[in-house]
């Protein structure tokens, strides 16, 4: 809770409790006000000044007094921070305030301009450089001009938490604005009144704010409500009515914060229980109650608002499981396993009957408790889930004990055992996958287990863990190591094995129930007669190692010998930074203590932790060694600051996902920092290719045996952790994606796109691209920078990345222009794109609407209306809302009608909608391929519509079985991927098969700049995609053996590479990729970090080549949303000449490539 608020709340409970004994004069007397903030808030937020479809050409965040007292902001700040960045002093992340914001004013902050908007602002009350994200990001009004470390940080007064942001107050951020809408402060519990201010707050964005069409106000707009006596507000309650806990309380309040409160009290039956009273205190629910009530100033009343309550009983978990969704409910359980995950926590808690996730923001109660707790249910995509929120459980037993796991086989992998704590035995360890998911097959099925503690081919007696429900499987999930024992019969060591500090003790435990545990520390093996028998935990003292030799003995048996080696944590003095990091990837330190740590600090990021560079003139001179590192530590300090750093040296994962196999950030932990002296001259950053040569090819040849940073890309970068950089001639190798990718200088002609690109061409993954970590939209390939880029270099998700100081430089913007097809329409030929549109569905929100008419635009305008348009990710009707919808025909039909709109042809659509979330990509959006076609130009062939498991055939006299048909589509090679679909059209008495593919994508693979060097010869997601390739390519060589002159076209989104292993396997003898035809720096269709590459293929057969023309129309992948990018990625269009002289006999004209002159 924030100080300010804090204060205010006290405040008014101070004065109820005055006004209670006081006569009952409602014109003397000022209400409680629980919900109308006593205190300056933030009322409106919009980050999307500027952006393609704005009209407003800046983004504003406004703050608004609900007080009736002015209140001075002068040494006030508004903060920003992305929605999973920290907040910091950097001139583009805050702004501070000066002046006065009068009661019931507003007050107006100018942030970031844009390229887009035709709409300026109110004259701001103050402005700066903050460039907000449009859909989400965190926003705080801080009391003084410290960086705050939180949302909990005492300088708070109000914090918002918008759209998907990481920090919000209550139980989750507000809804998600856009281009078009801001996140918007209601007036009351029932949202906005006109002319009634905006001053609504229960400490929860999700509740306490709306989108809307943005409405900036400043200090010169009207008072709302107007300062006079002749408008008070209606009494809002809290909580809202509806099913409450027996002894809930209801506070009641008024916008009109100097209004007193008035209310009645109704039973079930209608009795009254209290008439007309002035409102004192909350009023507690002890039945079904019925409270009316009324807010009155001076001889002003307002409305009578009436609220309705009824109360909850406890229900079996088993019962509320059955409950509908959004249903309330009230349970009762033992809470056996807590995580945190999306910003919020999962507690695992199970009664006599079922168990079931309880999902929340902030929940204290831990593994062992039981638990009271009320909430909604709701079914996170199969899980059942009660969702509820900090206050709504009490914790009736602490430490009640967690009850015993039910031992299953697979055949327990089901519902009646989810949530609940299960156990395996005997169980062996198949294959697993990228997210650490492995099978295990018993006599009666599979199961899978999801953890990073099992290995595959190892047997465990048994695992313990509670069972979860994710993307369509129960999974067993470990809580912890000690849920996992290979052998039961064993020794375990609580303290892994490694460096601890002196003093630690070490315990030890056998899983084997009645086992004794002997032990020796001389290096001999232990017997029950050797041995010293285990008493308590052994203690790391003066010696530098202690080795630890154990075993289990019970029944005249004794187990295996474990052996536990520590060594003794030792602190080290008189070290310098390039001591510490060394020259290599890990610290020769790691895991020792340091004192007197010395260096300046260069850049303070995030919560708790900067980076600091050796003070100039005491580098080594050793270019292997980095002379920067970064330090964890909550002491206040600022760039320039000399300082002494005691800590220990740790080898930290930074951001990342779970599973990531990253490089670790070398680094001082649990930092005590004393400053020496401020305002010191910052190191000098090194010049990248000019003071050091960037690696253009290699990443790592050695396995990270050799660190060699000037042959090895990896080795290079390592040596640079942390240390400031520059930047000259940064040019931009393609849009923002989290972050911006640059290269520095010219670049080799022949790895170069004609829009200013690095071409991803095989092996050579272009090592030089460096990533600029600052999420600033706008940029496209072919921009460049004016002045030098100067950050540190950090290191999360799987690559280094230089981490800015300050605002980026002025950029010169690019040529690029989105292309418009070269091929021009011919009466005679047929054209076909293939077009990825990114999840498209009905979306019937404004930024919805603006993707259809984007990609319509793309359609009639970029691609001259293609006589058929192979469609790749197409959701259904409602998007990724998971209720068993699979139908997509109001996606198609919309899409149709935004064609049309704007004067294209008005298709027809074909497709075959899959099972419910068994084609992979979102979960509920049952993604998949489809077709427009112009019914004026071609036909679809009558045949039977094929259905979501029914192989597609085909015969020379009849062509295909079923129209459109999938390509087997039960094969294991589709598993959890989507299924190629082939259609069947006529053109000028002309038959083409066509098929459209989207093959299963690169999600998990190891990273290039990752920790598994070299790279495996054959990455994680490979291996399907080169079966799928083999089952696609037997088709069409089945289709060219039953008629060698079959018109074949396969497209789509194949997720490889034209140099990939396999397209080559899908080409086979029978197709030609047409990309490979292409002039070198035209080959792709989508930038990925910086690297143009082609994942988009169109194939033809032999006969079909030299009659076929392809263009790949670059509309997207180098360009922002604000310069009209609708999916991340471009079509490709191909023109085929069916009546060509010669075709099939090689006496073409040769195989075709569509860049001519763009128009």
């Amino acid at each position: 809770m924030k100080r300010n608020k804090v204060w205010a709340r006290w405040t008014s409970l101070a004065l109820a409790a005055a006004v209670s004994a006081s006569p009952l004069s409602p014109a003397a007397v000022p209400a409680a006000n629980a919900t109308g903030a006593g205190h300056l808030v933030i009322s409106e937020v919009y980050g999307g000044g500027g952006n393609s479809g704005s009209t407003w050409r800046s983004d504003f965040i406004e703050l608004y007094n609900p007080t009736e007292t002015a209140v001075n902001v002068t040494g006030w700040t508004v903060q920003y921070a992305s929605s999973s960045g920290s907040f910091s002093l950097a001139s583009n992340m805050y702004v501070e305030l000066s002046g006065i914001v009068a009661p019931h004013g507003y007050y107006l902050v100018k942030a970031a301009d844009g390229s887009g908007g035709t709409v300026s602002l109110p004259a701001p009350d103050d402005e700066g450089g903050i460039a907000m994200a449009a859909g989400s990001g965190k926003v705080a009004l801080v009391s003084n001009g410290e960086a705050i470390t939180g949302k909990d940080d005492p300088d708070v007064v109000d914090f918002v938490g918008y759209g998907g942001a990481g920090a919000y107050e209550g139980s989750g951020g507000t809804p998600t604005p856009s281009s078009s809408v801001s996140a918007q402060r209601k007036s009351d519990a029932a949202g906005y009144v006109p002319g009634q201010g905006n001053g609504f707050d229960t400490n929860d964005n999700r509740a306490d704010f709306f989108t809307a069409a943005p409405t900036p106000r400043n200090a010169a707009s009207p008072a709302e409500p107007p300062l006079g006596d002749d408008v008070v507000a209606g009494v809002t309650a809290t909580p809202a009515p509806g099913a409450v806990e027996r002894g809930t309380e209801v506070a009641l309040s008024s916008a009109t914060v100097t209004a007193a409160v008035y209310y009645s009290v109704y039973a079930p039956d209608g009795t009254p229980i209290v008439t007309d009273a002035l409102y004192a205190g909350p009023i507690p629910i002890t039945q079904a109650t019925t409270i009316e009530a009324y807010a009155q100033k001076g001889d002003v009343r307002s409305e009578v608002r009436t609220f309705a309550y009824d109360l909850i009983e406890t229900l079996s978990i088993a019962e509320a499981r059955a409950l509908p969704a959004n249903a309330a409910a009230t349970i009762e359980g033992v809470v056996t396993y807590k995580e945190s995950a999306g910003g919020q926590n999962n507690l695992y808690v199970q009664d006599e009957t079922a168990g079931i996730v309880v999902r929340g923001a902030n929940l204290t109660p831990n593994p062992g408790d039981r638990i009271r707790v009320s909430g909604t249910m709701t079914d996170y995509f199969g899980l059942a889930q009660l969702q509820t929120a900090a206050g709504q459980s009490t914790v009736l037993t602490p430490q009640a004990g967690v009850p015993a796991p039910t031992v299953v086989d697979s055949r327990g992998f089901a519902e009646p055992n989810e949530a609940r704590l299960v156990k395996l035995e005997s169980a062996t360890i198949g294959a697993g996958n990228e997210f650490n998911e492995y099978t295990i097959q018993d006599e009666y099925g599979t199961a899978i287990v999801k953890s990073g503690w099992i290995e595959s081919g190892k047997t465990y007696d048994q695992i313990v863990g509670v069972l979860t429900y994710s993307f369509g499987n129960y999974m067993l999930l470990p809580r912890n190591r000690f849920d996992v024992i290979e052998k039961t019969f064993s020794v375990i060591a609580e303290t892994p094995p490694g460096i601890v500090p002196p003093g630690t003790g070490i315990a030890l435990f056998s899983p084997q129930p009645g086992a004794a545990v002997y032990y020796t520390t001389d290096g001999s093996a232990p017997t029950p007669e050797t041995g010293t028998p285990y008493a308590g935990p052994i203690v790391v003292g003066d010696d530098d190692e202690l080795t630890i030799r154990a075993i289990a003995a019970v029944d005249g048996m004794a187990s295996d010998v474990y052996t536990f080696h520590y060594v003794k944590q030792q602190t080290y003095e008189g070290l310098a930074i390039h001591d510490v990091q060394s020259a290599g990837h890990v610290s020769p330190f790691a895991g020792h203590k340091v004192n007197d740590l010395e260096g300046i600090v260069t850049q303070r990021v995030g919560t708790g932790k900067f980076y600091m560079q050796t003070v100039p003139g005491q580098e080594d001179g050793d270019v292997r060694t980095s002379e920067a590192i970064l330090v964890y530590s909550s002491y206040s300090v600022a760039p320039g600051d000399r300082v002494l750093v005691d800590g220990t040296v740790e080898e930290r994962k930074e951001e990342g996902y779970d599973d990531a196999n990253d490089l670790l950030t070398t680094a001082i932990g649990s930092a005590f920092v004393s400053r020496t002296s401020r305002g010191n001259e910052l190191p000098a950053p090194v010049a990248l290719e000019r003071d050091r040569v960037i690696p253009k090819s290699i990443v790592d040849n050695d396995g990270m045996t050799v660190f060699d940073p000037e042959e090895d890309a990896l080795d290079f970068y390592e040596s640079l952790e942390s240390m400031r950089l520059e930047l000259r001639d940064a040019r931009v190798v393609g849009p923002l994606h989290f972050e911006i990718p640059v290269v520095l200088g010219d670049q080799p002609g022949e790895t170069m796109t004609p829009n200013g690109g690095i071409l991803l061409a095989g092996e050579d993954i272009n090592p030089q691209r460096v990533l600029v970590k600052k999420e600033v939209d706008g940029y496209k390939t072919g921009d460049r920078f004016l002045a030098p880029i100067v950050g540190v270099l950090g290191y999360d998700y799987s690559n280094f990345k230089v981490i800015p100081e300050g605002n980026l430089p002025a950029a010169e913007k690019g040529a690029a222009t989105r292309e418009r097809t070269s091929i021009v329409f011919d009466e005679d030929k047929l054209t076909i794109a293939g077009f990825n549109i990114e999840n498209f569905w009905d979306n019937p929100s404004a930024a919805g609407a603006e993707k259809k008419r984007k990609i319509a635009s793309a359609i009639v305008e970029h691609l001259n209306a293609p006589d058929i348009i192979g469609l790749i990710e197409v959701q259904d009707n409602n998007g990724q809302t998971d209720d068993g919808t699979t139908d997509a025909s109001k996606s198609y039909e919309a899409l149709i009608a935004s064609v049309a709109a704007a004067g294209g042809p008005t298709y027809a659509y074909t497709d075959i909608a899959p099972e419910n979330n068994r084609d992979g990509g979102a979960t509920g959006g049952n993604i998949r391929v489809g077709y427009l076609y112009n019914p004026d130009r071609v036909t679809l062939t009558e045949k039977p519509r094929g259905d979501a498991t029914t192989a597609v055939a085909y015969d020379k006299k009849n062509g295909l079985s079923h129209n459109p048909g999938r390509i087997a589509p039960t094969n294991d090679a589709f598993d959890s991927s989507r299924k190629p679909l082939a259609a069947e059209f006529e053109f000028k008495g002309e038959r083409v098969i066509v098929v459209n593919n989207h093959f299963n994508s690169k999600g998990g693979d190891e990273a290039p700049f990752g920790a598994i060097q070299p790279l495996p010869p054959i990455l994680a997601s490979e291996t399907q995609r080169q079966t799928i390739a083999n089952v696609v390519n037997d088709f069409v060589a089945g289709v060219l053996k039953e008629d060698h002159k079959a018109n074949v076209v396969l497209l789509g989104d194949f997720n490889d590479f034209q140099f990939s292993k396999t397209l080559e396997i899908l080409k086979g003898d029978e197709l030609v990729n047409l990309v490979d035809l292409l002039p070198l720096p035209e080959r792709y269709s989508y930038v990925y970090q910086g690297n143009s590459q082609t994942l988009d293929h169109v194939l033809v057969t032999e006969r079909l080549a030299p009659a076929t023309t392809l263009d790949i129309v670059h509309i997207n992948a180098d360009f922002s949303e604000r310069d009209g990018r609708v999916s991340d990625h471009d079509p490709l269009l191909v023109q085929l000449d069916l009546f060509a002289r010669g075709v099939g006999n090689g006496a073409g004209q040769g195989y075709g490539n569509g860049k001519g002159t763009k128009k």
